[in-house]
């Protein structure tokens, strides 16, 4: 073989190698996410359907829902309920999701009479659901479970919406404060203890929103160990014309079960993503150590640049918070880095001014 005929064959070997190493990559970053349906139905001539986003551990990221767009402009009208099991090969603490149709609105009908959905988001069965009484359910939470600022529905004082349970709302939201309801996120109860995480949201901002992720309140404490949403997404995607609301940026969070334990330990080593995000201009980030450790938190550029320490010194067991204010940065993306013992992780986060 001669020279020429040498260095192109090398050349062509090179290049396939080249290649299956970027194919190897890019099966590796599918495999890390990996999208997962549940049900499907049709409705209003187009489709809803369910699914759970997880990483390669089978840990949710994200959990949605995807409708036609269409649907949109062909809404039944009447009132119409839909229950989409979620993907059971998931490791998910949400179990189904129950969508409720309200064409005249519900009360208290001067806030939410407008035209929207209701997209609860379960974490019983829907069977449980099923089994969940109406009338005046008083059974109190304590309020280290319940957001700052939430309150019952106004008007309906401890009452529980059969097959729903008890609904509290964000007081400080937009549609008490003399604006139009538009979207809004409620957080949901019975015997006690939390069942469900709901986007309400109107039938006119489904069909005028391009994308917004908004965050959410958050409890001190949750009564069911899992990973819970810290924002929502609405999101429509013009090429496929459909539209998906997703609960999502989903923190562990192990339970306590009653406020006397609310000083728990940890079972594990975990950096939660911090919230809000996308931030302006300061983010919180939360941590949790089973044991004393050295700790170092930091925060580095988009080129691995480290820009600012965060913590760097020995923490008993507990669960930390601190926040981060970026208003001497730019707008891009940023990433905090937690180091305690041989554990290290990574998270991404952007600033959006």
């Amino acid at each position: 073989m001669n020279k020429k005929l040498h260095s192109a064959h090398f050349k062509k070997q090179y290049l396939l190698f080249a290649i299956a190493i970027i194919i190897l990559a890019n099966f590796s970053r599918i495999d890390a996410q990996t999208k997962m349906y549940g049900d499907s139905t049709s409705f209003g001539g187009g489709m809803i359907k369910s699914w759970i986003e997880v990483d390669a551990g089978n840990n949710p990221q994200r959990v949605g829902i995807t409708i036609t767009k269409s649907i949109l402009s062909n809404l039944p009208s009447g009132y119409r309920d839909i229950s989409l099991n979620l993907p059971a090969a998931a490791d998910s603490l949400f179990k189904h999701i129950f969508i409720n149709w309200n064409p005249g609105g519900h009360p208290p009908q001067t806030v939410y009479g407008l035209p929207h959905f209701d997209m609860h988001y379960y974490i019983i069965t829907n069977a449980e659901r099923q089994q969940i009484q109406g009338g005046i359910h008083n059974v109190p939470v304590a309020s280290e479970f319940i957001p700052e600022d939430y309150i019952f529905t106004p008007g309906e004082e401890y009452v529980s919406v059969p097959q729903m349970g008890v609904h509290y709302v964000d007081s400080l939201s937009h549609e008490f404060h003399g604006q139009t309801f538009t979207r809004t996120f409620i957080y949901g109860f019975y015997a006690g203890a939390m069942i469900f995480v709901e986007p309400m949201i109107t039938v006119d901002y489904l069909a005028t929103v391009v994308n917004e992720v908004i965050p959410v309140k958050l409890p001190q404490f949750y009564q069911k160990t899992g990973y819970y949403p810290t924002t929502y997404e609405v999101n429509f995607d013009s090429t496929a014309g459909t539209i998906d609301v997703i609960i999502k940026d989903l923190v562990y969070r192990s339970a306590v079960t009653s406020v006397e334990n609310s000083e728990y330990i940890p079972d594990k080593l975990l950096l939660q993503q911090n919230y809000p995000n996308p931030f302006n201009p300061a983010t919180t980030i939360k941590y949790s150590i089973p044991a004393l450790f050295n700790v170092s938190l930091k925060v580095f550029n988009s080129l691995g640049e480290e820009l600012e320490t965060l913590v760097n010194e020995e923490k008993p067991a507990g669960n930390y918070e601190i926040t981060w204010n970026a208003k001497n940065h730019a707008n891009g993306i940023y990433f905090y880095r937690i180091q305690a013992g041989n554990f290290i992780e990574t998270k991404k986060m952007i600033l959006m001014k």
